[in-house]
């Protein structure tokens, strides 16, 4: 389970979500239309990240930093990453309420 939580992104991508997935050999990118990030096997080769930036002006990548000489700026944010390895407990005490066609008109009303 670890080793997926290394690279999420990534493995998304290979994964469950799949139909957004844009390959561009070892890196991974989500259509910029969906959400302008993606990542890599590995390491971020150039070459790909380069074929990206083509598509999408500003995106992050996930994972190690890229390798290569890029014309553009790179940043790096590292961030630590949180694991729940026990399910929580919630007692939920709100009713759940069927919405029919009787509830049109008092959603429409709410807007």
């Amino acid at each position: 389970m670890y080793g997926k939580l290394d690279n999420p992104v990534y493995h998304s991508l290979n994964e469950y979500h799949k139909k957004f997935c844009l390959n561009f050999g070892n890196s991974k990118f989500y259509n910029p239309e969906v959400a302008a990030f993606g990542g890599a096997s590995d390491i971020g080769k150039e070459e790909d990240i380069a074929e990206y930036a083509k598509i999408c002006d500003d995106f992050l990548v996930f994972g190690a930093k890229p390798t290569g000489n890029f014309a553009t700026a790179l940043s790096q944010l590292v961030c630590d990453q949180y694991v729940l390895e026990n399910k929580i407990e919630i007692d939920f005490t709100e009713d759940i309420v069927l919405i029919t066609e009787e509830n049109h008109k008092e959603l429409n009303d709410l807007s």
